[in-house]
């Protein structure tokens, strides 16, 4: 009995040094913005009761492990749901 219970020790301990290695890998690793999974929109308010909402499509970005941030939006990815003024505006 006292064998089946430090394989179990063991084992239990093999299975937190190996989450712990994981999250702390996972913890020091610079992060990347997911284009496919993130959205940058704002609103742009004319005369106190016209809004227009503008979206950008193409962003890349990243986050160090020391927190520097840096984001690039590409400015001829902004969408304004009006085709001739995004025509216009990427030109």
């Amino acid at each position: 009995m006292a064998q089946r219970s430090s394989k179990l020790s063991v084992s239990k301990a093999l299975l937190i040094t190996a989450f712990a290695s994981v999250t702390s890998m996972s913890a020091q690793a610079d992060w990347q913005l997911d284009n496919s999974q993130s959205s940058l929109s704002f609103i742009s308010v004319k005369k106190v009761n016209a809004a227009e909402i503008f979206q950008i499509t193409k962003l890349q970005g990243s986050l160090s492990d020391t927190g520097a941030l840096e984001i690039k939006l590409d400015l001829d990815s902004i969408k304004t749901q009006i085709d001739i003024r995004d025509t216009r505006a990427s030109i």
